[in-house]
């Protein structure tokens, strides 16, 4: 960049001037001193392109350097990136599925959030973990299927880049698949004794059983020892038979020593026949050196408080288990793993769904990072043209009022009542971008715009940014030859054209003063320049589309004024 351009103190104003010129060239030079930061309060000086760059706010464009005109050589320079460390990642918690876990956490408390990220591993290692998702939102659910166990860890990432510390590990287990336990247990119970002893049909311990009609009670002993083989048993039998039809009743305490394989049952079995078809059940225990178990074989089951009697209307048994279903009237359950669930009613604290379908739901309090609408979103008071409010997939939407904080950008509007600007009721507005350009001591086009206002009064605004140049005299395109304590004023000049023929002029809308020193620089000095906002109400517009332009110039010598863009808007008005 170049060097700072040197400068000297305003002389005073000469005592030979006009008490007209006196005034004048004082308010001129108290402007200036101001914008220098020679007078008044240093919060009144003015910013200048150099203070930006050396400020860090703006650099030069590449290949450019300061001048005429230089004020489109800055360029934003952008913010050094926040590289704080972000805070640990609040209240992370993991909550496990059938196949899926489901984790979630707080809102993040730091300015520059960018997105978590989630690790896991089979072991409380973090070590050992893998990144195994990025969320942008506050849940995440990882698909692990069933009976799977392991641990999670998150943390924050900024925007820039910058990781922050893992959170706790949270252990999640999902649910053992129901289906293939229900099947392999089924296999192994099938495969041992106790389940043969229970479904074996009782054969009847020797006796007499003359005639049609028998009633009896059986007992028998066993003790075996051989080598390293050792058995002991009992047996007790009761039994019934009228012709064909029989009922017997054993029960048997049995134990076996061979080797190193030891077994201890008990089984209480009942079996009945009639009409030649036996049915067994009973109940029974077995101890295998492994694991106790207990075994049911029957086709009811229930369980009853002795104080309780059933028979009375409204009693219900609490546990029945009826032709391979279970019915319980009440349950506390620390944890349940269902694969499938019919339920009438649930009071429940939280639920944490990786998927959830629902044909009606009441919610108080609704956060929704990410929302896909089949249909549509409306109040419980929607009516089409009287009440409520309706959001509609398609991006229509209907809203009874409405009140904005920021920009409305609109294609189009469609208003069937009064829109009200600025004390005047708009039906239509156009609008256009204005031209950036240099201007000169000639009228040049900064933009136009058409309207048809229907014969009604028309409103033209207009919002310029005109700005001047610092002019070195040794300038190869402007030349100055000054005597120090010179100056030179220029003024900026704007008009309003319809159809060609000028319908207002806003005499002078800004003026530049230039002073020039013995150093041989000549500076230009801002008094009034920047946005520059001007108006015009066209009160008889006529019939038909009208083309409004608006035209800049500006008057006085060794001057450079331009013009970097801005807005004009031509609006129709019903009074």
């Amino acid at each position: 960049m170049s060097k700072p351009t040197k400068t000297t103190q305003l002389p005073s104003v000469p005592t030979d001037a006009s008490p007209s010129e006196r005034q004048f060239l004082d308010a001129v030079k108290q402007v200036i001193e101001l914008g220098e930061g020679q007078r008044g309060d240093p919060l009144d000086a003015k910013l200048t392109r150099r203070d930006l760059v050396e400020m860090g706010l703006a650099k030069l464009k590449e290949g450019l350097r300061g001048g005429v005109g230089a004020g489109g050589t800055l360029e934003p320079v952008e913010p050094p990136p926040n590289v704080t460390t972000p805070p640990r990642v609040a209240d992370f918690q993991a909550q496990a599925a059938f196949t899926r876990v489901i984790l979630t956490w707080g809102r993040p408390q730091y300015s520059n959030h960018s997105h978590v990220e989630i690790w896991r591993a089979q072991v409380n290692d973090i070590g050992q973990a893998v990144m195994v998702g990025v969320q942008f939102s506050r849940i995440h659910t990882d698909i692990v299927g069933s009976s799977w166990s392991g641990y999670y860890w998150a943390r924050n990432v900024s925007l820039a880049g910058v990781r922050g510390p893992f959170s706790q590990s949270r252990q999640a287990e999902t649910a053992r698949d129901a289906d293939y336990f229900l099947e392999q247990l089924t296999g192994e119970i099938t495969e041992s004794q106790l389940y043969d002893s229970l479904n074996q049909r009782i054969d009847l311990i020797d006796g007499d059983m003359e005639g049609s009609v028998n009633a009896r009670v059986a007992h028998e002993r066993e003790e075996r020892i051989e080598a390293d083989e050792a058995l002991a048993q009992d047996i007790t039998q009761v039994s019934a038979s009228v012709g064909e039809n029989q009922a017997a009743i054993e029960e048997r305490a049995k134990v076996t020593v061979d080797g190193e394989d030891v077994n201890a049952q008990w089984t209480l079995r009942l079996q009945t026949t009639s009409d030649g078809t036996p049915v067994v059940g009973g109940i029974g225990l077995e101890a295998d050196g492994d694991a106790v178990t207990f075994g049911l074989n029957v086709d009811r089951l229930w369980l009853g408080h002795p104080s309780v009697d059933y028979s009375q209307e409204g009693k219900v048994f609490p546990f029945i288990v009826d032709g391979g279903t279970v019915y319980l009237n009440e349950a506390v359950i620390k944890d349940a793993s269902i694969s499938y669930a019919q339920i009438k009613q649930a009071a429940v604290d939280q639920i944490a769904a990786d998927s959830l379908e629902a044909t009606e739901a009441y919610i108080g309090d609704l956060n929704v990072w990410d929302l896909g609408v089949e249909n549509a979103i409306q109040s419980d008071n929607f009516a089409p043209g009287n009440s409520g409010f309706r959001i509609r997939r398609d991006g229509t939407a209907e809203f009874m009022n409405g009140y904005f904080r920021g920009n409305i950008h609109a294609t189009s509007a469609d208003i069937d009542n009064i829109l009200s600007l600025g004390g005047n009721n708009v039906v239509i507005t156009e609008g256009s971008n204005l031209t950036a350009r240099n201007l000169s001591t000639s009228w040049r086009e900064l933009g136009s715009v058409n309207l048809n206002s229907e014969g009604q009064p028309a409103r033209i605004d207009v919002m310029a940014m005109l700005f001047g140049a610092d002019i070195p005299v040794d300038s190869s395109q402007w030349y100055v030859s000054f005597s120090q304590g010179s100056t030179s004023i220029g003024r900026v000049q704007a008009r309003l054209l319809k159809n060609g023929s000028t319908v207002h002029s806003w005499g002078n809308v800004g003026s530049y003063v230039t002073w020039a020193h013995s150093l041989g620089y000549l500076y230009i000095f801002s008094q009034g320049l920047g946005p520059m906002s001007l108006s015009y109400l066209d009160k008889s517009p006529g019939t038909g589309t009208n083309t409004y332009t608006v035209q800049a110039r500006y008057t006085g010598s060794n001057m450079a004024f331009e013009n970097r863009g801005g807005t004009m808007t031509a609006t129709g008005l019903k009074r």
